[in-house]
Formats: structure tokens, C-alpha cells, sequence
């Protein structure tokens, strides 16, 4: 198996500050074009239930949630509950077939609680991505869809994938298993920094 050393990694040595700079103008376009910020803080997740006891008795124990199970193979950072995954999927709904000025507001607000609730990892957003819509919005030949709804979400994949650079290569296998796709293509082109190739690939999208 292939990995990631940070020697290799052609990101390692870039100033860090484009991390905020980045995450402004991403949320600055959301509100023109319909954004999506894709998060990658690889922290372990867990999602849990909490059961209120009746007054005057001891609390119900957390109990933690377990995975759906054509998830449970899936290393944890790929798991993507069902809330969170209709929350990729309303997005880019929005953006595909709605009007993404008007629904400015909303997209801003899945894209934050995808970000900073949830903290989905950017192989975990580009599993949970609808394809019929991500085709519908890179096959169109409109031109506000090329000149900013591309663009931004491109931002946002982009963003996620550099912050996850180092930690990439070892969730490859099962996301390209999931993506019924070869590891090697993703691995020249996450080596290659080729963002809009790697969707390209990943959906079946003619350059």
C-alpha cells in the first residue's frame, strides 16, 4: 500500500494562512453561487443518543450509535450518517436546480453545520455527493454554472483536500473500493493536485 509521507507531499512547505483566506472567500461566493465547503479535520466522530430519565430516577447511560451496515466496513472517518448525508444531498440539489441566490441563506447554513458540526472528511463528501446532480452541474452547458457554481465547489473540494493531504493515502483503498473506481488514477491525481480531473474520474464527467 501507497502512503502519504509528508517528504513527498507537494503542499507540505505552503504558508498556512491560506486557510483563512480560503474559507472567506469560499463563504463569500456561497452567497453569489451557491458554495460548498467541504471540511477535513480528521478527527474520530462518533454520533450519540441520549435518553432522558423520568424526574427523581438516575440518567439513562449514552449509548453510541452504531453504523449502518454497508458503512461498518468503511474506516470511521469515511461514515457518513444518514442527517448528514441528506444535508450533501440538499445541497447540491440547491445548487443543480434551484435558485442558489435566493437560497443563499440555506446553503450557507448546511455548509457550515457539514463543516463545523459534523467535520465530514472530503473522501466522506465526495462518496455522499448525488451523481445525477454533480453530472447535471458539470455537464451543463449554462454559463453562471461554469463561471461560479463550478468554480466554487472546486474551491471547497480543494480546501478540504489540502488540509487532509498528509492523511490521504491510507483511506485510498476503501474509498475507491466505495467509488467503484482504481486506486491508481486517485492516486496520481491526488498526487497531482488534479481536483476537477479526480471528479472528472469519479463521476464520469467528460473533460
Amino acid at each position: 500500500m501507497e502512503v502519504y509521507l509528508e517528504s513527498d507531499d507537494p503542499y507540505v512547505n505552503e504558508p498556512q494562512k491560506w486557510e483563512a483566506v480560503g474559507k472567506t472567500l469560499l463563504w463569500a461566493s456561497s452567497v453569489i453561487g451557491g458554495s460548498i465547503l467541504v471540511p477535513a479535520l480528521f478527527k474520530k466522530k462518533r454520533v450519540y443518543t441520549v435518553i432522558s430519565a423520568p424526574i427523581g430516577e438516575a440518567p439513562a447511560p449514552v449509548v453510541e450509535a452504531q453504523p449502518e451496515p454497508e458503512q461498518a466496513n468503511l474506516p470511521e472517518p469515511l461514515r457518513c450518517p444518514p442527517l448528514v448525508r441528506n444535508k450533501i444531498v440538499r445541497l447540491f440539489t440547491i445548487i443543480a436546480d434551484e435558485d442558489v441566490v435566493t437560497n443563499g441563506p440555506l446553503l450557507w447554513r448546511l455548509g457550515s453545520e457539514i463543516e463545523d458540526q459534523h467535520h465530514v472528511h472530503p473522501f466522506t463528501f465526495l462518496m455522499n455527493m448525488p451523481r445525477n446532480k454533480i453530472q447535471q452541474i458539470f455537464n451543463s452547458p449554462n454559463f453562471f454554472y461554469r463561471l461560479v457554481r463550478i468554480p466554487t465547489i472546486m474551491n471547497g473540494i480543494e480546501r478540504g483536500m489540502n488540509r487532509e493531504r498528509n492523511r490521504l493515502g491510507l483511506l485510498v483503498p476503501a474509498f475507491a473500493a466505495h467509488m467503484q473506481k482504481e486506486e491508481q488514477p486517485i492516486r496520481q491525481l491526488i498526487q497531482a493536485a488534479d481536483w476537477r480531473g479526480l471528479v472528472h474520474y469519479l463521476f464520469d464527467i467528460n473533460a
